[in-house]
């Protein structure tokens, strides 16, 4: 069945990258309408409450209007979503909450809506696209992609939200697309030990004929991979 679906989402991946070149000709517009549509949806949160986002109209209004506000400004507000309350920073509910590595400082809480993992879909569809046609330049076809980041959770708040890295949110919030992108099963991104996790993924990456590359979120990931 996977063999089917592949060339399927390569396909769409092409058509969604199209769509991105064409707005690309008209970029002003495309991020003018996105702004405001994106201040309409959440003009009722808290967030959108205390900046007056209902008032927004233009570009130039929002510049003014609102700050560019280190995290520290927005931890009271996703501290609120980490205890469970709704309508703070996003009008739709959080599913996800991405806990940041810490290398600059303490670790920082960044929610995940629905709507936003389906954007994030959508740009990785375009990039996708994007490599297929380089790939097909060069009398190349896309294939099946390695990976052996891990897709263990870290927790669940109080709230009941579960959270964890944001890479592990993507994957799992993204199974069924990243399923068709595997070499491996899913499941062998949920073994906890790291080493043993890569050695699952490898073995199944050396018996799939389809597999064409290697995927992470950091260069050094595949360095050490490698």
């Amino acid at each position: 069945m996977v063999n089917y679906l592949l060339p399927l989402l390569t396909a769409v991946a092409r058509h969604t990258k199209e769509n991105f070149v064409q707005k690309t000709r008209h970029t002003e517009a495309v991020q003018e309408q996105f702004l405001l549509t994106l201040l309409r949806r959440h003009e009722d949160t808290q967030l959108g409450r205390d900046y007056g986002l209902k008032d927004i109209k233009t570009i130039d209004q929002f510049c003014d209007r609102v700050p560019i506000l280190p995290y520290s400004s927005y931890e009271p507000y996703t501290e609120r979503i980490f205890q469970g309350e709704r309508n703070i920073l996003t009008s739709d509910s959080v599913v996800f909450i991405n806990l940041t590595s810490g290398s600059t400082g303490p670790q920082k809480l960044i929610p995940v809506t629905q709507r936003f993992q389906n954007s994030l879909r959508q740009a990785n569809l375009t990039s996708i696209g994007f490599l297929a046609d380089a790939l097909q330049a060069r009398e190349r076809k896309f294939g099946k992609l390695l990976i052996t980041n891990s897709a263990q959770l870290l927790g669940q708040t109080p709230g009941g939200i579960n959270y964890g890295h944001a890479s592990v949110g993507v994957l799992r919030m993204g199974k069924f697309l990243y399923k068709q992108l595997f070499t491996h099963p899913f499941e062998t991104l949920l073994v906890g030990d790291s080493l043993a996790r890569h050695y699952i993924c490898l073995l199944f990456a050396l018996r799939d004929r389809s597999m064409r590359g290697m995927i992470a979120n950091f260069p050094m990931l595949l360095l050490r991979t490698a």
